[in-house]
């Protein structure tokens, strides 16, 4: 018997877009501002960019897996991470996200990597997303 027939396997709904339009919009943008030689990827999840320091520590890992940045931009001929980017929107003034936000600030700032925050908007001007990005994508190019 197939494995897809029997009980044993859950059913499943596709979740919709990847990106909210808040999130779409940004991206969009986004891409304008890149130079040639940067990527950049959305909902990329810490335990793909970070690692604890601590081989095996459990508890690092458990605070960091499910758990991820809105963008994250690389270099594309190596794929190492420039930077990370966050988009801050209303849910972000509640105490338990600024608790989460501090977390997430000082474990890429500990991993070396740069988190750019960013207020979240329904329409972005590329024009004004780029200063944004200019230290870091120089650094990489």
């Amino acid at each position: 018997m197939n494995s897809e027939s029997n009980n044993l396997t859950p059913n499943y709904l596709a979740c919709g877009p990847m990106l909210s339009a808040t999130e779409a919009a940004f991206y969009r943008a986004v891409l304008w501002v890149l130079p040639h030689g940067v990527l950049c990827f959305a909902k990329v999840r810490l335990i793909d960019l970070i690692k604890p320091a601590v081989r095996n520590d459990a508890t690092a890992t458990n605070k960091i897996i499910q758990k991820h940045v809105d963008f994250v931009l690389v270099n594309a001929l190596d794929f190492e991470p420039i930077a990370t980017i966050e988009l801050d929107d209303k849910s972000h003034q509640t105490e338990k996200r600024q608790v989460r936000d501090a977390f997430v600030d000082g474990a890429l700032a500990s991993a070396g990597i740069p988190l750019i925050r960013i207020q979240a908007r329904m329409e972005y001007n590329p024009s004004q997303l780029a200063p944004y990005f200019e230290g870091f994508v120089r650094q990489s190019a």
